[in-house]
């Protein structure tokens, strides 16, 4: 049975949390998962080896592979491979595609400020492009710089601040 219940006071948010839990409870004693994790990183590895090189179509086809219902237990599988897809589709420019994507992170855990997060600069790239203009670019920078000020400059490495000054990187230079 589930690990955690939610009843009539739970938030929308909060059930999604407990389903997640639970989700993640259930799928730990499915047969193979350490070995299915260890391919979907393996595949999700090569494909970032791909990216640096500049073979885009290439590292799709990993990410594709990574999300071969063989090597997925759980939606929170298709995480990694699901946000490699969206990273080539922005490297690549198609900025509205990107958007489409992001939803079903948003919908996966509506909780994770980071997604919302990638929404709000995908929309500024969406609008800097479409305005010919690079002010929405900058304006989301600063609205991340002000929300996040405690973290700048980073006081300890962690992969959320590796996140944010990646994206304050990949930012910066397309403007």
């Amino acid at each position: 049975g589930p690990v955690f219940a939610a009843d009539q006071t739970t938030s929308e948010k909060d059930a999604a949390f407990i389903g997640k839990i639970n989700e993640y409870a259930e799928a730990i004693d499915n047969p193979g998962r350490p070995e299915k994790r260890a391919e979907r990183a393996k595949l999700y590895h090569e494909a970032r080896r791909l990216i640096k090189q500049g073979f885009f179509e290439d590292a799709l086809r990993k990410y594709q592979e990574a999300l071969d219902p063989r090597l997925v237990d759980v939606e929170d599988d298709k995480v990694h491979p699901l946000f490699g897809i969206m990273d080539v589709h922005q490297l690549q420019g198609k900025y509205d595609l990107c958007l489409e994507e992001v939803d079903w992170f948003i919908k996966l855990a509506p909780w994770k400020d980071e997604y919302q997060q990638k929404k709000q600069e995908l929309e500024a790239l969406i609008l800097a492009r479409n305005t010919n203009s690079f002010h929405p670019v900058y304006d989301h920078i600063k609205k991340v710089s002000e929300k996040y000020y405690r973290s700048i400059p980073p006081s300890r490495v962690d992969t959320y601040r590796e996140i944010l000054f990646g994206n304050f990187a990949y930012l910066y230079d397309i403007i």
